[in-house]
């Protein structure tokens, strides 16, 4: 009779596949995670990994972490009953911040956190909407003054809330590490000329322009490619082409936000060809649009949301065009 032949019998490994992960891969994991959860997940297993998480960088919400890890990543300050916590961490637990959001804070306590504590190693900060704004112009200009001088050491993204009140002079010659700037208030053109001609590697720009003016504005290097220009004020055809042509020879995609007024269609609403006229050259997508009351578009009889989709031939140089890909939204569509 023939021999029956048995499998070959599995060795069991005491140690779990989870804990042959390299570091760099638990790592990763725990970018997924907030603070509790890692601690309520990982803690007290074993020493690797209460040696890796006590190292690790983490993301702190103040609203809801009640445990404060020994090196933060990013902050997130949301209520000024957050603010004594901040200020009772040691200043190694924020040697590796790279991120900050404040926001719903008094411009006081924004002023003290940013003279006590570096920020030199700072790539991203988010400015919310300050408790008593209106009233604190000046504590928001050494406030956002601080915050744009980061720019001159490794700050990459910037999002300020509210009116740009900064002195234009009082901020560094050359900012060369922001990228990404959005500002949700701007004067006119000749002060956003004169900002971003000290950012010379700024890619992206979200601003908000409160008013137009035809003064002559300052020509600047920066390498632009993606721009939303909201505009609050009866922005003309030609203010837009001076600083197409002053700002943006880099522009790639542009958005463009008409804000009107009760009753007044924009004075931007005019035809294709005129569009293609003053367009940056590299352009290769373009959104039109305006920001109408629901009011307004029972007024001028506007099917909301309505886009007419579009595409156009631009002269890249004078040898060569190119197509440009094209969304464009009531009432513009009308005159398109």
């Amino acid at each position: 009779m023939g021999k029956k032949l048995s499998l070959p019998s599995k060795q069991y490994v005491r140690c779990s596949i989870f804990e042959t992960l390299s570091n760099d891969i638990l790592l990763e994991l725990f970018d997924y995670l907030f603070p509790n959860e890692i601690y309520e997940s990982f803690s007290h297993l074993n020493n690797r990994l209460d040696n890796l998480i006590d190292s690790y960088p983490q993301h702190v919400n103040f609203q809801f972490n009640t445990t404060i890890p020994r090196y933060i990543r990013s902050l997130k300050i949301t209520s000024t009953n957050q603010v004594p916590l901040f200020f009772s961490l040691h200043s190694s637990q924020l040697s590796n911040i790279r991120g900050l959001t404040l926001s719903n804070l008094y411009v006081q306590q924004l002023l003290d956190m940013l003279n006590i504590i570096e920020f030199q190693q700072l790539e991203y900060i988010y400015l919310g909407v300050c408790r008593e704004g209106i009233t604190q112009n000046d504590l928001i200009k050494s406030v956002q003054t601080k915050i744009l001088t980061l720019g001159k050491y490794r700050l990459r993204r910037c999002h300020l809330r509210g009116h740009l009140l900064v002195n234009i002079n009082d901020l560094p010659l050359s900012l060369p590490f922001l990228e990404y700037i959005h500002l949700d208030g701007c004067d006119n053109f000749v002060v956003l000329s004169s900002f971003l001609s000290r950012m010379p590697n700024l890619k992206f720009l979200r601003v908000s322009l409160l008013t137009s003016t035809r003064y002559p504005l300052q020509t600047v290097s920066c390498r632009i490619t993606h721009l939303v220009l909201r505009l609050h004020s009866e922005c003309s055809i030609s203010d837009l082409k001076i600083f197409f042509d002053t700002c943006c020879s880099y522009v790639e995609k542009l958005i463009v936000e008409s804000c009107t007024e009760k009753f007044y269609l924009p004075k931007l609403l005019i035809n294709k060809q005129k569009w293609i006229e003053i367009l940056p050259s590299r352009i290769t997508w373009f959104h039109l649009k305006a920001i109408i009351s629901v009011h307004d578009y029972l007024v001028f009889n506007i099917i909301k949301r309505s886009k007419f989709y579009n595409t156009i031939s631009l002269m890249h140089n004078e040898y060569q065009n190119h197509l440009c890909q094209t969304i464009i939204e009531e009432p513009f569509t009308s005159v398109w």
